[in-house]
């Protein structure tokens, strides 16, 4: 299975997009609890030791230094990152993502301006066995419930995939399905998000499927939510229920959709999919 991965430009202009809309949630968030929820926060930090005394100088040269290991490498962008819900992984291959002004001049020459919010990280396709062009889009949005500034509020990052397109000077949205869904302010980035969903589509966009990362991975990550709700914990079971919502959602948009009267419409229900995704 592989999913996308923007190209290193437009990977931080992604990124810092992000950063923004996520500080700007996080100042609307002011006095509410810094982690993302108990149980989906990353593992603590290793100690440091403390540096070993310095030896006393000697008139002798000193020996020379024994090699040293390697510092760990960060994972490459294929790896397969562990989902924190299921026991699952999911890869991404690099995708040509088009960067800002790119994405602008992609609308401008259609005779139109890109939609309003948050920039998505958008790449070119062809839709069917015809010519026209669309656009294969990774948006995200702010998932917040409670409020801000309680210990239970609570709030997600969700992604959706966008199929958009140009007709008479107006952007259609083609298909919008959730996609994955993340803990904001997550320290180790080689982690995995929550829950995400595998794509499977063809050459040309005429079809798509969305499945689970592995079999029954939907049922388990459902089972650990309600072992999680079942807590005495009142700040984690708001966490779980926002993730059994989120996940829910991913689930229920599993199936097959395929381009019929100019969109992409689902005419089969949840199937499970784990091949390489992207046309």
């Amino acid at each position: 299975m592989s999913l996308m991965v923007p190209e290193p430009r437009v990977r931080y202009d992604r990124a810092v997009r992000l950063w923004l809309s996520a500080t700007a949630l996080g100042l609307a968030c002011s006095g509410s609890p810094a982690a993302s929820g108990p149980a989906l926060s990353p593992p603590p930090a290793a100690k440091v030791p403390a540096p070993a005394p310095t030896p006393a100088p000697s008139p002798d040269p000193p020996p020379p230094s024994a090699p040293t290991a390697e510092a760990p490498q960060p994972l490459p962008e294929t790896a397969c990152r562990p989902l924190l819900l299921a026991k699952a992984c999911v890869s991404r291959a690099p995708q040509d993502w088009l960067d800002s002004e790119a994405l602008a001049s992609w609308y401008q020459s259609r005779g139109t301006k890109p939609p309003q919010g948050i920039e998505p990280s958008c790449r070119e396709i062809v839709l069917g066995s015809g010519s026209e062009a669309a656009l294969w889009c990774e948006r995200i949005q702010h998932e917040s419930r409670g409020k801000p500034g309680t210990p239970l509020h609570t709030y997600r990052v969700l992604t959706l995939l966008s199929v958009r397109a140009v007709r008479s000077k107006r952007v259609e949205v083609l298909l919008e399905a959730p996609l994955r869904f993340d803990v904001l302010d997550k320290e180790d980035l080689e982690q995995g998000p929550a829950f995400e969903l595998a794509v499977e589509t063809r050459s040309s966009l005429t079809e798509l499927v969305l499945g689970e990362p592995s079999d029954g991975a939907c049922d388990e990550a459902e089972a650990e939510l309600r072992r999680r709700r079942a807590a005495n914990d009142p700040s984690q079971v708001a966490w779980a229920r926002l993730d059994e919502e989120l996940r829910a959602r991913l689930c229920r948009a599993i199936g097959t959709y395929v381009l019929k009267g100019g969109r992409l419409q689902r005419v089969a229900p949840k199937t499970t999919a784990s091949s390489s995704s992207g046309p």
